[in-house]
């Protein structure tokens, strides 16, 4: 019992350990997480701003263009109505920043952080060389340094332990002990009298009958292990299915990037084309109105996708349990000065 109980001490210290390592971890991702999420609704202000300055231009033209007789009361309303959707946008992102930038700085244990402060994403940004580059080395790293997953297992000894210090009840207890004792008498009938006791022996205890409350405690403790063993199973199928989807976004993200960098191009293209083509007769306002919204929904999306990609970088270290301060310190390197 005695030896079950150190060892269970022991598994319980290694996983405090690995406890506090996979918060540490868990910590760098909120924070790059709350970071992003700030920044990507800053981006979707300022697209929001951009649509509502173009529909606006779009609504006065179209406006002037009736008054002469050469509009109509349609070109007008389409234009006011995606202005109006632009300003909701701009209210939504406006709400999401701030949600974002007050979760940041909780976490940073400040009272509140200004966007200003935020270093913006460049606008170079490429992807990050994966390495190592195929799924099965990730795998490998995942199963043997993820920090839940060790702090699960060592659950699954403390719970080990803890049936073998059970078990133990039924086992004889032998007992060594010494005794010294000294005693002095000085009475009538007793003069300068002193007596001195020593003894040392082993007592042995054998446990023949109590009532079934080792058994019981035993099988309960053996319960108890296999709900941990079955903890630990499950841990490592969700552990292992986030780790291949975030292998997956990683590579998939690469040319997710290059697709939409080539359509932004496209749309930035066919806004200027649209408008020559109105202008020739041969393309109407609704058609820039949509070429405008295509256009900004790609930098939308491109701006999503930069962060998307971010994410999982950092997550796949993380599921891989190789997340460290040098990591997120690569990740900064992808942001430039402050806003």
């Amino acid at each position: 019992e005695a030896y079950a109980n150190y060892r269970k001490g022991v598994a319980q210290a290694l996983f405090a350990d690995e406890s506090f390592r996979d918060k540490s971890q868990a910590l760098l991702v909120r924070v790059l997480t709350y970071y992003t999420q700030a920044l990507f609704a800053q981006d979707q202000i300022e697209i929001a701003r951009a649509k509502k300055k173009a529909f606006e231009q779009q609504f006065q033209q179209n406006q002037h263009l009736f008054q002469q007789g050469e509009g109509t009361r349609t070109d007008i309303l389409e234009a006011e109505s995606r202005y109006e959707l632009a300003t909701a946008e701009e209210i939504q992102a406006l709400d999401e920043q701030d949600a974002s930038l007050r979760e940041l700085g909780s976490l940073l244990g400040v009272h509140s952080v200004d966007i200003a402060d935020l270093a913006p994403l460049n606008q170079d940004f490429a992807a990050f060389t994966l390495t190592p580059a195929n799924y099965d080395s990730w795998h490998e790293l995942a199963i043997t340094n993820n920090p839940t997953l060790a702090s699960q297992r060592q659950a699954v000894e403390v719970a080990r332990y803890e049936v073998e210090r059970n078990r133990a009840g039924h086992l004889p207890r032998i007992t060594a002990y010494a005794n010294s004792r000294q005693q002095e008498s000085d009475s009538g009938n007793t003069y300068n009298q002193r007596y001195d006791t020593n003894t040392i022996g082993i007592e042995v205890s054998v446990p023949l009958y109590v009532g079934g409350g080792v058994s019981a405690s035993t099988r309960q403790a053996a319960r108890s292990m296999e709900q941990a063993e079955y903890e630990l199973e499950g841990k490592t199928r969700e552990t292992l299915i986030e780790l291949r989807r975030q292998f997956s976004a990683c590579l998939s993200g690469v040319s997710k990037l290059r697709a939409y960098q080539k359509a932004l191009a496209s749309a930035e293209a066919l806004v200027v084309s649209t408008q020559q083509s109105i202008l020739g007769g041969e393309r109407v306002n609704l058609d820039a109105l949509n070429a405008e919204q295509q256009l900004h929904n790609t930098r939308r999306d491109l701006a999503r996708a930069r962060y998307d990609y971010l994410m999982a970088w950092i997550k796949l270290h993380y599921y891989a349990g190789s997340l460290r301060y040098t990591d997120l310190a690569k990740v900064d390197e992808a942001f430039g000065p402050a806003l």
